[in-house]
């Protein structure tokens, strides 16, 4: 009797779309690793979580490659990568080898991944979905179990306030795409927003909600087009988002005198936008001095307090050279400019956009070089899409023309 092939070609194909399914979730788990490892179940694991969520995405593209042995990866944007920070370990006599080699992993793991498991529509929205969801999460056991330490900043189980204010920034970003795409309304939206909004002021970071900001104008401007965008997400987004931003402040503090003292130091930021500056000077001194670097890990030997820049350029210009810090830049600025010119008519590309967008704000302002997991996993992405059609588009039915 001959065996029915249909069956079992069909079992496969339902088993290998939910291992991709997994694979994407544990995927965005990781980005946000940091803050839910700290969970109290979580943290009791044996093995750290980020690992376990690596380990799963990355098991699952190594299976994908051996089956097909053909690699999504932009390979000539990693091997730049590589070969451009060796003359600042060639001349310089000792390097932080550990930094190097996590900072190259993590480039390489980021771009072998996210080419291999979110190369069509249907896993890059329920990668951003689970990023959506995440964040929503995170806004709301910030604003039910955070504890207020002593600078007055709310913390979740001991996260860092910058780090869980990033973690939720894409949340409220993700609500406004929806908002001006017409797939959710006004009420359903400000009752969304307003614990995100509400959960990244307790943390007294001005950073993310600064990337959130730019992100939805850069949105807005992408979306000028008035018929193209609801009428009402405009009215709600350009109204109502103040109007909720100035009400958390408002909730945050008790007294008339509480309201403009907490205003005034949020613009400000105080002493941290003094060791900033300071940092930023010091990088520039440096990186002026040494046109092919310092080498890896070795600005924390000049600032043992501070330990790096906390902007992604300057660490790349201070401790990998002049050449690198340039590749860096035209490969983040050409990504956002191709991101920019095809998110208009695709809502998962204008959320992609400001996932990517958000990161790059933030790696400006916190951080070091093995920080944004994000703007090595959209890099690589968008270059792959680039290379398998040539251009990078999208239309109502397929969202990255040459995906397979």
């Amino acid at each position: 009797m001959m065996r029915n092939v249909n069956k079992p070609l069909s079992s496969d194909r339902e088993k290998l779309n939910h291992g991709k399914s997994v694979a994407i979730v544990f995927f965005g788990l990781f980005i946000y690793s940091g803050i839910i490892g700290n969970l109290p179940i979580i943290s009791t694991l044996p093995v750290d979580f980020g690992v376990i969520c690596i380990t799963i995405s990355f098991g699952y593209s190594l299976v994908m490659f051996a089956r097909n042995k053909k690699s999504h990866m932009p390979v000539f944007f990693v091997l730049l990568f590589i070969i451009l920070t060796l003359p600042s370990i060639v001349f310089n006599s000792s390097i932080g080898f550990d930094k190097y080699l996590v900072t190259i992993g993590l480039v390489v793991s980021m771009a072998f991944i996210g080419t291999r498991i979110l190369d069509d529509e249907q896993s890059l929205a329920l990668f951003l979905k689970t990023l959506e969801v995440l964040g929503f999460i995170i806004a709301l056991q910030t604003i039910t179990f955070g504890v207020t330490s002593s600078n007055f900043r709310v913390r979740l189980y001991g996260a860092n306030p910058i780090w869980l204010s990033r973690a939720i920034s894409f949340f409220p970003y993700w609500l406004v795409v929806l908002l001006l795409n017409g797939k959710i309304g006004a009420l359903r939206f400000t009752f969304a927003i307003l614990p995100a909004l509400y959960a990244m002021i307790l943390t007294g970071s001005k950073g993310p909600l600064l990337s959130l900001a730019i992100a939805i104008i850069i949105l807005i401007l992408r979306n000028i087009d008035v018929s193209s965008i609801s009428k009402r997400g405009i009215l709600v987004t350009y109204l109502i988002v103040p109007l909720l931003l100035l009400g958390t402040i408002f909730l945050k503090s008790r007294l008339p005198v509480e309201i403009v003292d907490q205003f005034v130091g949020f613009i400000t930021g105080g002493r941290q936008d003094l060791a900033r500056r300071y940092l930023f000077n010091r990088a520039l001194e440096l990186t002026l001095d040494n046109p092919f670097g310092i080498g890896p890990g070795k600005f924390e030997q000049y600032e043992p307090i501070f330990r790096y820049p906390h902007n992604l350029v300057l660490e790349a210009l201070v401790e990998l050279g002049w050449l690198f810090g340039l590749f860096l830049v035209l490969m983040v600025t050409y990504t956002f400019l191709l991101l920019f010119r095809n998110a208009k008519d695709n809502f998962i590309l204008q959320a992609l956009m400001g996932f990517y967008t958000i990161a790059v704000v933030n790696s400006m302002f916190s951080g070091d070089i093995t920080s944004p997991k994000e703007i090595y996993i959209v890099i690589p992405l968008v270059l792959y899409y680039v290379r398998k059609s040539g251009v990078l588009r999208s239309s109502d039915d397929i969202l990255l023309v040459g995906a397979i």
